[in-house]
């Protein structure tokens, strides 16, 4: 996810975490603000459907209707200034009650018009349903799906529609060249509010099989480190067992040289694991000791670009022993590397 790191709307979005949909808004509106083509395009998609929605000439953000109570997260207007879109912009906060209903009822009567809600690709489902149940016995048929919008069809030529930020990005970028820029930061943006959203919990993933996977690798980390401390390459004297925001661990200093030693967090880190490596166990590197994680990187040439971890590979369909002995040998490794000055050539 090298574009989602780098980029500095997902670098914002970071800084001002509650405020990250917003932040998406006022990106999707000065992207379609500034681009003709990109309006074009979203007025593409959206008559795919069989819609037919007017030109959109002008764009505006946070619209409020009613003295306030009615806020619009994005309005598109005709030639003639007139409501043809109006969009909620989602990532996992909730659609409101009665935000369905309230918004449709703002559009002019017998002239083509859409709702059109944004979200996450894995929201769908969830968000479909919340609409329909919102629209109650407005509902006169059945939707359908076309390109990656789902919609129905309302009375007086009004349209409810939902499609994802990958569908819709998708399109601007394919057509919006002249915000290309812009679309790829919106794009990691969203990207990563997917990596990093709340999955909806499936049945099995509540069952004891997972918590004694969680108990197992608590104990493979102890063992692992007992073993360590045992042949010299690791210390933990006056160093804790601590558990972070990330994760389950705790820091050791390792080495097989009592001078040329790194400090390091050992354990299972979620952060690393969802973006990087499939594996839960790392050794997050840490500044603390005699040799520096800058130091680390090019002794072990074993750290993904961008972050200070080293993954521990698990062998799969193994017994615990030899999981754990192939633990014991990666660690030693590391530390033989770490302790070993003969090449510090920066990586090609």
């Amino acid at each position: 996810m090298t574009d989602a790191d780098g980029s500095l709307l997902t670098h914002l979005a970071k800084k001002f975490t509650n405020r990250t949909e917003t932040l998406a808004t006022e990106a999707l509106g000065h992207i379609l603000s500034h681009s003709a083509a990109s309006r074009a395009a979203l007025v593409d998609l959206l008559n795919g459907t069989g819609a037919e929605i007017r030109e959109i000439e002008r764009v505006k953000t946070e619209v409020g209707y009613r003295g306030g109570a009615i806020r619009a997260d994005l309005v598109g207007y005709d030639a003639d200034g007139v409501e043809s879109v109006i969009s909620e912009v989602k990532f996992w906060a909730k659609l409101l009650e009665g935000q369905v209903t309230g918004y449709l009822e703002l559009f002019p009567p017998d002239q083509p018009s859409a709702l059109l809600i944004v979200g996450p690709e894995v929201r769908r489902e969830m968000l479909w349903a919340e609409m329909l149940r919102q629209l109650g016995t407005e509902n006169p048929g059945e939707p359908k799906d076309a390109n990656g919008v789902r919609c129905l069809a309302m009375p007086d030529q009004r349209w409810v529609m939902l499609t994802s930020w990958r569908v819709l990005l998708g399109r601007l970028a394919d057509r919006g060249r002249d915000v290309s820029g812009d679309v790829r930061q919106l794009q990691a943006l969203c990207e990563r509010q997917d990596e990093e959203a709340f999955q909806p919990i499936h049945q099995h993933e509540l069952g004891p099989d997972v918590a004694r996977r969680i108990r197992g690798l608590r104990r493979l980390i102890t063992d692992a480190t007992q073993r360590g401390r045992t042949e010299g390459f690791l210390v933990t004297k006056k160093l804790r067992v601590t558990p972070l925001a990330h994760g389950y661990g705790r820091y050791v200093l390792i080495g097989s040289k009592s001078r040329e030693r790194a400090g390091a967090w050992f354990g299972v880190h979620d952060g690393f694991w969802a973006e990087h490596r499939e594996t839960p166990l790392w050794l997050e590197c840490k500044d603390w000791g005699a040799v520096k994680s800058d130091q680390v990187r090019r002794r072990t040439r074993k750290m993904p670009p961008g972050i200070r971890g080293i993954p521990i590979s698990l062998q799969s369909g193994a017994d615990y022993h030899d999981v754990l002995d192939n633990v014991v040998e990666q660690l030693r490794e590391i530390a033989h590397l770490i302790s070993n000055r003969r090449d510090e050539r920066p990586s090609p």
